[in-house]
């Protein structure tokens, strides 16, 4: 992947000039395109699944929302962290209304 600075090219890592060394971590926020789909599969497994480093944003809330109507148990067990259990999904099509107000609903199909 890599890519020259200035390039216009995406890359895996990041390219730091200077005289001193850095040393210390990073921690990468999760993100909505990411989460959504990682929500979606879990509906494909039964028993509990744990999901960390998940957003709290408004287009996960809703997918959540729209995944309990479907009878899947969904709750914060963290800031960031998420149990989904889909052994009581009972129903194959999400609530209309939940589902309109996100594009991300389309993984439910």
């Amino acid at each position: 992947m890599g890519g020259d600075p200035g390039s216009g090219q995406k890359g895996d890592r990041f390219v730091i000039e200077g005289g001193r060394r850095l040393s210390g971590e990073v921690r990468v926020a999760g993100n909505k395109n990411e989460a959504l789909p990682v929500v979606a599969a879990t509906l494909l497994l039964k028993g509990p699944v744990a999901i960390a480093n998940v957003p709290r944003i408004r287009d996960v809330e809703t997918l959540l929302e729209t995944v309990r109507t479907l009878g899947v148990t969904a709750e914060w067990t963290g800031p960031n962290e998420l149990s989904i259990d889909a052994s009581r999904l009972a129903a194959a099509d999400p609530d209309r209304d939940a589902a309109g107000r996100i594009r991300g609903s389309f993984l439910l199909a």
